[in-house]
Formats: C-alpha cells, sequence, structure tokens
C-alpha cells in the first residue's frame, strides 16, 4: 500500500507540474503575477456559494457534466490561461460560475494551487469540482489525485472510508481518461498496474492512450516509464 501510493503521489506532482505549464501567458499579464486581493474577494463569494460548495462534498464521477450548459460549452474558452486567472482572479471567477465555463474555473484552480501560500488550497479544490461539474475531465483528474495524495483534514471527502474513496478515485479518472485526458488516463494506467479496477493487465493499454493523446506531453513520458517498468 506504501508502495503504491508513493507511485500515484508521483503521478500528480508531474501531472500538476505539467498541467501549470500549459498555454502561453496573456500579452498583458506578466509571468507570475498574482493578484491576492482579488483572489481573496473571489474565495469570500466562494464560502457562500451553495452549489459550488454541493459539487465539492460529491465524488467528482457523480457530478461530472451535471452542471454544464449549453452557453458554457459553446463559450471558446479555451484560450484561457492559468497566468490570466492568476492576474484576473475575479473575472475568472465570474466566467465559471456566472457563464458555466469549466475551462475558467480550471485554469484558476490552478492559479491557486500556485499559490497556496497567499489562498487556502480547498479553494482549488472548489474550482477543480466545479471544473468537473462543467464537462471539464481535467478538472476531475486533478479532484480525483488530490483526494488519494493530498486530502487536507477538513476535505468533504476526507470522511470517506478507504475503499469507497478508491472506488471515487477510479471511477474519477476513467471517466477522464473516457474524455481523452492525459493524466486522467496515465493515473488509470497506474491504478490497473496496482490491482485496482478489474484487470491489472489494463495498465498497459491506458499508458498508450495516453501517449496517443500526446506523445509529447508529460503524461506520456510518465507512462513510457511506467511500460518500461512493467
Amino acid at each position: 500500500m506504501r508502495q503504491r501510493r508513493c507511485s500515484i503521489r508521483l503521478v500528480l506532482t508531474i501531472g500538476i507540474a505539467a498541467l501549470l505549464g500549459v498555454g502561453a501567458a496573456v500579452a498583458d499579464v506578466k509571468d507570475g503575477y498574482f493578484d491576492a486581493d482579488g483572489a481573496r474577494r473571489a474565495t469570500g463569494e466562494m464560502d457562500h456559494d451553495k452549489p459550488l460548495q454541493s459539487s465539492a462534498h460529491a465524488c467528482p464521477a457523480d457530478v461530472f457534466r451535471k452542471e454544464a450548459s449549453l452557453g458554457g460549452l459553446l463559450l471558446g474558452d479555451e484560450a484561457v490561461t492559468r497566468d490570466h486567472c492568476a492576474a484576473h482572479p475575479e473575472e475568472c471567477y465570474q466566467a465559471c460560475i456566472g457563464k458555466r465555463s469549466g475551462e475558467h474555473c480550471f485554469r484558476l484552480a490552478l492559479a491557486f494551487q500556485e499559490n497556496e501560500g497567499v489562498i487556502a488550497p480547498r479553494y482549488a479544490q472548489l474550482m477543480f469540482a466545479m471544473a468537473c461539474a462543467l464537462g471539464k475531465a481535467s478538472g476531475c483528474t486533478n479532484r480525483a489525485a488530490h483526494m488519494r495524495n493530498a486530502a487536507e483534514e477538513g476535505d468533504p471527502l476526507e470522511s470517506l472510508s478507504a475503499k469507497a474513496s478508491e472506488r471515487c478515485q477510479f471511477r474519477s479518472i476513467k471517466i477522464a481518461c473516457d474524455k481523452n485526458d492525459h493524466w486522467g488516463c496515465a493515473m488509470l494506467g497506474q491504478a490497473y498496474r496496482n490491482g485496482e479496477g478489474v484487470k491489472v493487465a489494463l495498465a498497459r493499454r491506458y499508458y498508450r492512450k495516453s501517449c496517443r493523446l500526446d506523445s509529447k506531453f508529460a503524461a506520456c513520458d510518465f507512462s513510457r516509464r511506467a511500460l518500461r517498468s512493467m
């Protein structure tokens, strides 16, 4: 069990590092700039947002796409970056909640996660949970990874039994991989390799899928190393 947790902790560490590097910075945003005051105002609103809180109390697999709307799907927000949301947290929060934009939720979560010395970790998890509920598969992956590796005291899902938590994590990364999330597939391969799910042999299938999605992405590097060690 100790070896399994250490192995998947590596997935989280590499995955989050890779995700933090996604996308080029918006031209008018200085790399590394974080509007802490704006972030605090946004998190103050999050504390009173009951639907948002509800999403964080549920298994990611059970809320995936439940909050999605046609408007959010048609928003065309793929270009938003973590750096933009770090510099404009209130704008990204309003796009996440008001426009039902899973992409804005996800990028704001990454911005919060990179600045956990200023913003409590639970707010990044609220945004990952909402991103998942709005149909952003990477939000489900990150929420499940946090459950497994870094769930802090007070996380709504901390009270799950070990068995229930493991089932939730597995179902969540399976959904993410089915939706072609790179790290979802890499983590699913790792789960099968460690005996979760149905057949350990399926590990190779999902490691390879991660690389088919993008052979140059960090998730593929992880998957290749895992395949070589099997």
